[in-house]
Formats: structure tokens, C-alpha cells, sequence
């Protein structure tokens, strides 16, 4: 047979596949449709241009079949037929969309992103495990069990719903631990069922797959990682208890010791943690001391990774104090210097404390001032009230450092403003022995709420004792007292005597609060060219509130002559100092150079 006689055997094939097809792109007809947070899940239409050119598309296929011919057009012929059947069925829903995604199933999502214990995660729950009683811990496992079989639930029976029983979760893995008791064992599958009842079937569909089919066995990988450490410690602590204090390995089966067995580092540090604190376990010295050393070795140490370098200060410091005092480890001055150097280079305040006291008492080594202040320098930079006290000695005496009153005074305050009730016993003989920045530094330590030793009348004795002296700090701090009424009734003019004092001396906050008291006749007559010129001094200082203040004034002419120019100049100083309110400032100063500009 010729080509040119193929196409008037499969004319009417070809024609009756077209008639079959077209409604699909052509509609003329009612429909409806419903669309819950964007996803269509219902539609209805009646396709009056489907149904006719259906059932002609049907005729033409049915005719073509009867008359017989090649098995090409007999084979087009069924094709046709088949959907112009499918398309009449479509336009009046005797097939909808629903029929067909039960037979072709709904898009199967992404697999589900997982990257492995969150140790931190683990951490925390051992932690709520351990620091709290049995039916607070019975009760959380209850709870995270029964959300996680739940959770496995809806995802199996959305699976077997609507994608063929396809799981994204082992279910051979879902399995309780087999300690638990029946009773609580009850209570979970209880939990897991009120759950279920709660939720209720999710119907198929697009959005609903990417939950129930991704989102949902995320949710689940992560909860199966977590829960052992809680039922790891439920068993030890109320199944078994007593069995397992004594073990060589009291958390066997743990999550954390299988990813620190295999070399992760901040699991290996949680297991140093453990042993060294002994909160959680018996305390272990020897064992911390290993899980500390394999820490170390899989970190890299010439790294500028945070996560890193805090581990290597927790193990470095830990093991430098374990060798320096032979706990777990035979007594080795060398290497606590080692350890304690390791971990003050990776940032650890404690180690460079620790250090500067190895050198400045020679505990082991040879005694060395100038190195004992370098690492109290390093340790007082992140405000160690302890490093800072030391140093401070150090420049009083002149030891390790040339002597500098100003530097010690500085050192002492910094003391005193972060100190405790230890920094508080150091700081006694020095102020005793009448030294006015130990006096301020025990004041201010006595006079807060956090150190633990409280005695606001104790601490106003010490600020006077310093005050009298003319120590400014201490003459500010009672100047505050009666400007606020914080030591008992508001005195102005006692607090503006106070606060000269400690202006004249050079203190850029009192010049700054003085200047305030003047521009306002605040316990001063008032006298608005001295409030400008206490304002310079202290902005001449870089004081970021006198360089505010200051343009203020310059802007409104108070104490001296209207320069908005003097007054942008030292709120943009305001501002590269960190003052928080210049931008507001110099937005309005914009606006009323723009103002001044509009009125000429």
C-alpha cells in the first residue's frame, strides 16, 4: 500500500481521536470549585462541549471499528474510542479528579531532610531527666512517646491512603523500649489515641502530602533520636536503679556515647561534662580526662570556628585543672600549663586566670611576674573580677608590670562592678588598710543584688570612707544616692555638692549629670553657660552623652550661640560613640535646618 492511500484509511480515526481530546482545552458548560489555603480539593463541572463532541468523537471511532481495514487504523480507532468514552464520562463527572488520583496516586514529596542526632537537643533532655523526679520524667515520656507513635500513625494511614502504603519511616524502629512497664506501656498507647482522635484523617492531597509524607517523619526522626536519652535515664534512675552508678559504661545504649565512640567531638564533651561535674553520674575523673583527650584530638586546633573553639576551652581548661591538682591524671605542672594555655588561646577567661595565678605563685614552674600579668591582663579584658583584682595588685606594686595608679584604680572598679562575695574578701584588707578605689570596689560589690552579699548601709559607709578621699567614683555614687533618694529622701543640693566634686576630678559621667543640674537649676542656680561648659569637658572625653548633650545645646542655643553646624558635628560624634538616640536627633536636626531653609 502506497503512503498517500494511509490517509483516507485513518481519516476517521484520526478525526474521532481529535473530538476526543479538543474538550479538554475547551469547556462551555457550569462548574465549581473549592479551595482550601490554596489547594483545589474539589471541583465540579458539567462540559456540555465535552459530552457532544464525546459522543460524536465515540460514533466516528465505533463506525471505523465495524468497517474493519488496516490494523493501524483498527489500533486508532480503540485509542479514539477509549477516550472519547473517557471524555464523555469526564464532561458530565462520572470520572472526577478524585477517581483518577486513586488510581495514579498523588505527587510523592521530597524525602525527608534529616541530619542526624541534635546533640544539643539530647543534652537538654538528659538534663530534665536527671534534675527532675519520677513522675515528671514518667510523665514527659509518656507525652513524647505518645506524640511520637501518633505521629507514625497519621503518617502510615495518610500513606496507605493515598500513596500506596509507601512509608518514609521503618516501622520495625517504632518499637517501645521493651523495659517499660504495661502500665506505662497502656498510657502511651492511650496518649498516641486520644492524639489521633484529636487530628482526625487528613484528606489526600498536594499540601497534605508534603506534611504527612515529609514534614511529619522529619518531626519523627528527630523525636527518635531524642526520646532513648529520656527512657536511657528513666531506666536508670527509677526501672533499675542502683544497678548502673558503678558501671564502666553507664550509658550504654546512649545516643550521645554511640556518636561520641564514633569520634564526635561535642558528644565527647558532654561525656567529658558529665564525668568531671558528676551531676548526671558518678564523678569520674579518669574517665572525663579520656573523653576530654578525644575531644582534642578531633578538633583541629588552628581553627577560627566558634563551635570548636569552645569545646577545646571547656576540655583544655578541665584537663589543665585535673593535672595541675592529679585528679583522674597523675600531677603534672607541665602540662596543666599545657592544657591551660591551649584553652586560653581558644578564648577560655578561666585558663588565662588559672594561668596567671601558675605563674605569679610558681606552682610548678618557675615563678614569673611579667607572665602571670600577661595572662590576668587577657582574663580582666572579658571583665574576670578575679583576674582584674590580681592585676591591680600587680600595678600598685609595680610586679610583672610598671606601676600605674590610674590603671589600678580602672582594674579595681572593674573588680568591684562584676565581683562576688570572694572578690569582696580580697577587697577587705586593701580597704581596710584605708586604699579608696578598694573601698569603692567592696562598696559597690555590698551595694548590688547579685553577688549574694548585700549590705546597702555597710557599702555607703565604704563609698564615704572613699569619697573623703577624693576618690570620684565613690564621691559620684553618693552624689546619685541623694539625687535619686536611693540612700533615703531626695537632697538636690547635697547630690549637686557630691557630683562637682567628682566633676572637678575629671569624671566624664559627673560632668555630663552636673551640667544636666545647672541647665535645669536642679540643686544649682541655674546657669545655662556652666551647663555648656560641663557638657564640652565631657565630650571632650569622648563621652558619648556629653557629645549628645552638647549638641543639643549648640542646636537650641542653650549657653551659647544657635550653630546647627556644631550641633550636627557633635551629634555625629554622638553617634560613631554608640549613642543610641543621635540618629533620632539628627533627623530632627535635618528637619529644622529644612525649616530654617523654607522660612528664607
Amino acid at each position: 500500500m502506497k503512503p498517500a492511500d494511509y490517509w483516507p484509511a485513518l481519516r476517521a480515526p484520526l478525526l474521532a481521536l481529535v473530538l476526543g481530546v479538543a474538550p479538554f482545552w475547551i469547556f462551555f458548560g457550569t462548574g465549581n470549585s473549592l479551595t482550601v489555603d490554596g489547594e483545589l480539593v474539589r471541583q465540579s463541572n458539567f462540559n456540555i462541549a465535552g459530552l457532544v463532541l464525546g459522543i460524536a468523537g465515540a460514533v466516528i471511532a465505533f463506525r471505523a471499528l465495524r468497517e474493519g481495514g488496516l490494523l493501524v487504523r483498527l489500533l486508532l480507532a480503540g485509542i479514539a474510542l477509549a477516550v472519547s468514552v473517557f471524555q464523555i464520562a469526564w464532561s458530565v463527572e462520572l470520572v472526577t479528579r478524585d477517581h483518577v488520583r486513586q488510581v495514579v496516586g498523588y505527587p510523592m514529596p521530597e524525602e525527608p531532610e534529616y541530619n542526624g542526632p541534635d546533640l544539643v537537643l539530647q543534652h537538654n533532655m538528659r538534663l530534665f531527666a536527671h534534675q527532675n523526679d519520677e513522675a515528671k520524667v514518667r510523665e514527659r515520656l509518656i507525652e513524647d512517646y505518645g506524640l511520637l507513635l501518633a505521629r507514625f500513625a497519621s503518617h502510615k494511614d495518610y500513606a496507605d491512603a493515598c500513596h500506596g502504603g509507601t512509608l518514609r519511616i521503618d516501622e520495625d524502629t517504632m518499637q517501645l523500649p521493651d523495659f517499660l512497664e504495661a502500665e506505662v506501656r497502656s498510657e502511651i498507647d492511650a496518649r498516641a489515641q486520644k492524639l489521633l482522635e484529636k487530628w482526625g484523617p487528613m484528606p489526600c492531597g498536594t499540601k497534605n502530602s508534603l506534611s504527612a509524607m515529609k514534614k511529619v517523619p522529619e518531626a519523627i526522626l528527630k523525636q527518635r533520636d531524642v526520646l532513648p536519652v529520656l527512657a536511657s535515664a528513666y531506666r536508670r534512675r527509677f526501672v533499675e536503679p542502683g544497678t548502673s552508678e558503678n558501671a564502666s559504661r553507664p550509658f550504654e545504649g546512649d545516643p550521645i556515647l554511640k556518636e561520641a565512640e564514633e569520634g564526635n567531638p561535642t558528644a565527647q564533651a558532654y561525656l567529658g561534662d558529665y564525668f568531671y561535674r558528676g551531676e548526671i553520674v558518678k564523678q569520674d575523673f579518669e574517665q572525663a580526662a579520656l573523653w576530654y583527650m578525644a575531644l582534642v584530638e578531633n578538633t583541629p586546633k588552628d581553627t577560627n570556628d566558634p563551635d570548636s573553639l569552645m569545646l577545646l576551652r571547656g576540655a583544655g581548661a578541665a584537663l589543665g585543672s585535673m593535672y595541675q591538682e592529679g585528679r583522674g591524671v597523675a600531677r603534672d605542672a607541665e602540662q596543666a600549663v599545657k592544657w591551660y594555655t591551649m584553652a586560653a588561646e581558644a578564648g577560655s577567661v578561666r585558663a588565662a586566670y588559672n594561668l596567671g595565678a601558675v605563674y605569679e605563685q610558681g606552682l610548678g614552674v618557675a615563678s614569673n611576674d611579667a607572665l602571670a600579668a600577661e595572662w590576668y591582663a587577657k582574663a580582666a579584658e572579658s571583665w574576670d573580677p578575679y583576674a582584674a583584682f590580681k592585676l591591680a595588685m600587680m600595678y600598685r606594686e609595680g610586679r610583672g608590670v610598671k606601676r600605674d595608679e590610674k590603671r589600678a584604680r580602672e582594674l579595681l572598679i572593674i573588680a568591684g562592678k562584676n565581683g562576688d562575695a570572694g572578690i569582696a574578701a580580697l577587697l577587705l584588707e586593701p580597704a581596710m588598710a584605708g586604699d579608696a578605689d578598694a573601698q569603692f570596689a567592696l562598696g559597690t560589690i555590698l551595694y548590688g543584688k547579685t553577688a549574694g552579699v548585700q549590705d546597702q548601709v555597710k557599702a555607703i559607709e565604704w563609698f564615704h570612707k572613699a569619697a573623703e578621699q577624693g576618690q570620684a567614683n565613690a564621691q559620684y555614687k553618693i552624689g546619685e544616692l541623694f539625687a535619686y533618694g536611693s540612700a533615703g529622701q531626695k537632697d538636690p543640693v547635697r547630690a549637686a555638692k557630691w557630683i562637682l566634686m567628682a566633676a572637678e576630678r575629671g569624671l566624664s559621667a559627673a560632668q555630663v549629670h552636673i551640667g544636666v543640674m545647672y541647665q535645669h537649676g536642679d540643686g544649682v542656680p541655674k546657669d545655662e553657660k556652666q551647663a555648656f561648659e560641663w557638657q564640652s569637658k565631657a565630650a571632650a572625653q569622648d563621652d558619648k552623652q556629653g557629645a549628645l548633650n552638647l549638641g543639643i545645646l549648640y542646636a537650641n542655643g542653650i549657653g551659647v550661640e544657635e550653630d546647627l553646624g556644631k550641633a550636627e558635628e557633635w551629634l555625629r560624634k554622638a553617634h560613631a560613640l554608640g549613642h543610641t538616640s543621635a540618629d533620632k536627633m539628627l533627623r530632627e536636626l535635618a528637619e529644622m535646618k529644612q525649616k530654617n531653609a523654607d522660612a528664607r
